[in-house]
């Protein structure tokens, strides 16, 4: 084993580790699970569940309430409403835009006449 790590290149310790990992579990010891998708890592629960998160959705589909375009600030109001707290943080708002895929974005200028 130790000519095989050294013939990849690899660290003899570190080649001992897959090859236990592989002997205990098979195939799914050895698996990359660094991009797999996790729950939320630091214990806090997420302000909006998953139906509250698609009704954002649908509500970043059409015009906020006093028109223009979806800001920060507007998807923390927003959030305000929903979920019944007294004060989110525009940065939440931001975070929550980001997490439907959206992205910044300027109206295209008119022409002044």
């Amino acid at each position: 084993m130790k000519n095989s790590a050294i013939a990849v290149g690899l660290d003899y310790q570190y080649v001992k580790k897959i090859v236990k990992k592989y002997n205990e579990l098979g195939v799914e010891g050895v698996k990359n699970r660094r991009k797999e998708t996790q729950t939320h890592i630091r214990g806090k629960t997420p302000l909006l569940s998953e139906q509250q998160l698609s009704k954002l959705v649908t509500a970043l589909r059409s015009r906020p309430e006093d028109g223009g375009i979806w800001t920060g600030p507007k998807v923390a109001r927003w959030l305000e409403k929903e979920i019944g707290r007294k004060k989110v943080g525009n940065q939440r708002g931001w975070d929550y835009l980001k997490k439907c895929k959206y992205s910044w974005q300027k109206p295209r200028p008119k022409h002044r006449s």
